[in-house]
Order: structure tokens, then C-alpha cells, then sequence
């Protein structure tokens, strides 16, 4: 019996008509990846700066205030978002969020006493966890890849920034002042560090845009 017997026609066509599903399917599965891959690539270095990402100081104190000028001086890069201070009134950590899942790509957030509890953990030596201090928001249900790509990178590698730099600012301020008692050494060479959060994660049913 082969494959050109009258007999095995009917199955034949079916199975014809499988394979050629099977193939349609993985073509568009296929195309729909590298669609999604080079559209958030294409003209990057132009279309990148019209993202914009904001530092929220809502702790109010010398953390919050040298966390965002930290933010603000940093060089920008053709290929990164435009990061920003914040002036939308916001007043907590929930309101961050609500306000990224809206209309946001991504924020970093000075949390509400930073400062009171970096300085009561360095001058009484109170229990001290440094990812207190910041947390990112971000939102990678937006768009997946250029979330991946740019956003998430970019929020990342300034919180990274900030840790390493106000770790040494603060190691040299000690350095210049040496009559200046440390209750808490791990607060002092570890002061700042982060934790994140997705508000609309890439397999939430809400899509912001």
C-alpha cells in the first residue's frame, strides 16, 4: 500500500490540512515575535527620549533629596529614557502605582521615611533594611518589549547607580568626620538599596495602552 492509494486519500488530506495549520500557525507565532522585537528596536537612539521616567521623593528628608539630585545629575544617553522629577502631587506608594498603571512606563520611589530610619539605625543602631528605601515601579504589561529593553534596564541600572554611590558618599562623609559614633555599620556601608514591583505584569488581562 503507498501513499497514492485511493484508499488512504481521505487521511492524506486531512493530514495535509493539519500540517498546513501547523505551519500557518508557527509562521504567525513566528512573525508576531520579530514584529514585537524589532518595532520596539526600530530607531531607537530617536524614539527612546520620548519615554520618560520619574523619581518620586516622598520621604521629604536628605535620603530623598540626594536620591533625586543623584537621579537628576546623571548624565542622560541618547538610547535611555529622560528621567524626570516628579511633580504630580502624589503621596504615597499606592498612589505611584496607581499612576504608572495609568499613564506611566516606570518611576523610582523615595519611600516614606528613608531618612528617619537610616539615621536612627546609624546613631542608636536600630534594625535596619536597606531595600526600605527604594522601590521601582514599573509596568511590563505596556508594551513586553520595549518594557524588557528599555525601562526595566533603565530603572534598574539608576537604582544600582544610586546604591553604589550613596554607599560611597556616605563611607567618605564618616571618613571626614571620624568623631562621629557609628551604632549601626551595616546601615553605613549598605544604606540604600531596592525592591520592585509590577503593577501590570506581561500576562495581566489589563494592557494600559
Amino acid at each position: 500500500m503507498s501513499i497514492t492509494d485511493p484508499r488512504l486519500r481521505s487521511v492524506v488530506k486531512t493530514r495535509f490540512r493539519e500540517y498546513a495549520k501547523m505551519a500557518i500557525v508557527c509562521t504567525l507565532l513566528i512573525w508576531t515575535g520579530l514584529s514585537l522585537f524589532y518595532g520596539a528596536m526600530y530607531k531607537r537612539s530617536q524614539f527612546v527620549n520620548n519615554i520618560n521616567l520619574y523619581v518620586f521623593d516622598l520621604d521629604g528628608g536628605s535620603v530623598g533629596s540626594n536620591i533625586t539630585r543623584m537621579v537628576l545629575e546623571t548624565k542622560p544617553s541618547p538610547s535611555q529614557p529622560v528621567w524626570l522629577q516628579s511633580h504630580h502631587g502624589l503621596h504615597s506608594l499606592d498612589d505611584v502605582k496607581s499612576w504608572v498603571l495609568r499613564n506611566g512606563w516606570g518611576a523610582l520611589v523615595i519611600n516614606n521615611g528613608a531618612t528617619e530610619r537610616l539615621e536612627t539605625a546609624l546613631n542608636y543602631g536600630a534594625e535596619y533594611n536597606a531595600t526600605d528605601a527604594m522601590t521601582l515601579v514599573e509596568s511590563s504589561g505596556r508594551h513586553i518589549i520595549g518594557e524588557m529593553l528599555f525601562i526595566q534596564s533603565a530603572l534598574q541600572s539608576m537604582a544600582q547607580n544610586i546604591t553604589r554611590m550613596y554607599a560611597m558618599q556616605q563611607v567618605n562623609h564618616i571618613k571626614e568626620s571620624p568623631s562621629n559614633l557609628i551604632a549601626n555599620y551595616m546601615a553605613m556601608v549598605h544604606p540604600i538599596s531596592f525592591t520592585t514591583i509590577d503593577v501590570a505584569p506581561a500576562g495581566f488581562s489589563l494592557a494600559p495602552v
